[in-house]
């Protein structure tokens, strides 16, 4: 999906569990500690994602996909995220009370009726259409609720675009994810990288994040009007709570 990765092969969120290590240094929990904060303290923000992602087909070969996503959040309940790759361009939005999903391409969007936080919208898309993503975190209201890693370590400092990150790496049983977080007071996340080591082939998920910007997002920033030729299209999310914005 757009940000989210059952329609378009991306992987789910990186389940934090106990791998082969010996724990969390504390090093590295401080600095993701400090990044949490960071991240908690957003309340209105755009961000770019230069994303990276593998698919493997069942013959095992692997190809590697290239996306660039724009994110515009403003907390607790609004967002949009726009997505153009190599495999699909995609577009989502949702205004508090609307989720809207759009393949323009394809000429067709779907919505269903949310009235509720950001926090809850991605729950119900999770547990009701199967729709989850890496980057979905960043759209949350509390980052970092869902991911408390249990065993990792503190890399070093690398560069990222120019930019000096501490560079950790948590490890668990099925998923492995590397965090670059910015060197500065800032403390924001400015690279990812998912490793699923159980499925076939090892499969990858990266993405560089930049240009985070504190902005003030108007309201219409997340409606989302139809472009000439897309249609809406009932079966995109197939229930009762389904229906046209």
């Amino acid at each position: 999906m757009w940000v989210f990765g059952s329609m378009g092969n991306a992987m789910a969120q990186p389940a934090a569990g106990k791998g082969d290590g010996d724990g969390l240094e504390p090093r590295a929990a401080a600095v993701y500690r400090n990044m949490c904060t960071a991240m908690d303290a957003l309340q209105s923000f755009s961000v770019q994602a230069d994303v990276l992602v593998d698919t493997v087909f069942e013959d095992g070969v692997k190809i590697q996909y290239g996306r660039q996503t724009s994110l515009d959040v403003r907390r607790p309940d609004h967002f949009r995220t726009v997505t153009r790759g190599d495999d699909f361009t995609v577009s989502t939005y949702f205004n508090g009370q609307t989720f809207t999903l759009a393949l323009p391409k394809m000429g067709r969007y779907g919505a269903v009726q949310a009235g509720t936080d950001t926090n809850a919208l991605l729950q119900k898309l999770s547990t009701e259409y199967g729709l989850d993503s890496p980057l979905g975190d960043v759209l949350m209201n509390k980052p970092c609720e869902a991911v408390q890693p249990t065993d990792g370590y503190y890399i070093g400092i690398s560069m990222v675009e120019g930019v000096a990150c501490h560079h950790l790496l948590f490890v668990g049983e099925d998923v492995d994810w590397q965090l670059w977080v910015e060197d500065s007071s800032r403390s924001l996340p400015r690279k990812l990288v998912i490793t699923e080591k159980q499925l076939p082939a090892s499969p990858q998920f990266a993405a560089v994040l930049r240009d985070w910007k504190m902005v003030k997002h108007p309201s219409t920033t997340f409606v989302y009007t139809p472009t000439s030729g897309c249609t809406f299209d009932a079966a995109m999310f197939a229930n009762t709570t389904a229906a046209a914005p």
